[in-house]
């Protein structure tokens, strides 16, 4: 260990010696040779910093091809599992017709399967404007049924796309997704404690969440 600082000391002195030599003999020259010298690291470490950005955006990229379409493939299917047993929870108010269209539709969301979200969408406001019996207690099950695929794309795919993938508009979507089942998952809990009602709007304001996603999902399947 004092071997070690002796040699440090010694670097130093020799250091302070070429500085007040240089300084002594050309004070000029040793500037600018100081100078370029600096300008030269500079650039250096700006070549070198480009391009080592450059090789982990490329290797960030093969990363995401490699899991991008299985990744993809997760969320439309938890999100088309949420839909088909929100069909099946409240089919009273909700056509039946769409509960076929979710499970037979192909892995990628499509016009059909956008139009059939609206549909379901509309479904539920025109229950909720005709303001009959409330279903807070109905939206209570159905969140248990659902929330399994609910944690699945908040836990392990939106992580995954948020660590990968450079489209920031489906990051975006996910992210408001998230917030919207965060907010079901408050009403939920809370009719659970005090079972005061209301909570229906939340399902509604949800599932546009889901047609949003579904659509940014649909848009940039290839990307």
């Amino acid at each position: 260990m004092r071997t070690s600082k002796k040699y440090i000391v010694w670097i130093l002195v020799l250091v302070a010696v070429g500085l007040v030599g240089g300084l002594w003999i050309d004070a000029k020259g040793f500037w600018l040779n100081i100078f370029s010298d600096l300008v030269q690291i500079f650039i250096g470490l700006l070549i070198g910093l480009w391009i080592l950005d450059r090789y982990n955006d490329d290797r960030q990229r093969k990363k995401w091809e490699t899991v991008r379409h299985f990744t993809y493939v997760a969320i439309a299917t938890h999100l088309f599992y949420i839909l088909d047993q929100m069909v099946i929870d409240f089919a009273d108010i909700i056509p039946n017709i769409l509960s076929l269209q979710f499970r037979t539709h192909e892995h990628q969301p499509n016009q059909q399967t956008l139009d059939s979200i609206v549909a379901l969408y509309n479904s539920l406001v025109q229950y909720q404007e005709k303001q009959e019996t409330d279903l807070s207690s109905r939206v209570v099950e159905y969140y248990v049924n659902i929330k399994d695929d609910l944690n699945y794309i908040g836990d392990h795919l939106t992580p995954r796309v948020l660590e990968f993938s450079q489209n920031q508009k489906l990051i975006d979507d996910l992210i408001m997704f998230d917030d919207a089942r965060s907010h079901l998952f408050d009403a939920v809990l809370a009719e659970q404690k005090i079972s005061i009602g209301g909570i229906f709007p939340t399902l509604i304001v949800f599932v546009a969440k889901v047609h949003v996603l579904c659509e940014a999902l649909g848009s940039t399947w290839n990307q």
